[in-house]
């Protein structure tokens, strides 16, 4: 039951990530044809995979989650930086997704190969 509500709260975070790659997009005017599949294949369909328990599709949107978090890291190197609770928020917002999906064990027991048989006890 955890790992299910883990993989859900992926999910939403796939959603958060998709809309905010798109918005973007949307705003530098820079959105084709492609930005929405593209964008939909690495964020979705992962967030899909790991809800339907594909581990592949775990560490796949890890290593995206991953990034995003390092992207909000780096904001504090920058020289105009100024701290403020909304990037603490934003730094917390990117880390869970991350713990959920590399190191919380009932979501790698629910992405577990589910297809190959279990031992007998």
């Amino acid at each position: 039951m955890k790992g299910k509500v883990a993989a859900i709260i992926v999910i939403l975070y796939a959603v958060v990530l998709f809309a905010g790659a798109v918005q973007g997009a949307m705003l530098r005017h820079t959105l084709s044809i492609y930005t929405i599949p593209v964008t939909a294949l690495l964020f979705i369909a992962p967030a899909i995979g790991v809800y339907r328990r594909a581990n592949w599709c775990r560490i796949f949107l890890g290593v995206w989650a991953v990034f995003v978090f390092c992207l909000f890291v780096s904001f504090s190197f920058r020289s105009d930086f100024q701290f403020r609770l909304a990037y603490l928020g934003f730094l917390l917002g990117t880390g869970i997704p991350v713990f959920l999906l590399f190191f919380y064990s009932p979501l790698k027991e629910h992405t577990r190969n589910v297809s190959a048989p279990e031992p007998a006890a």
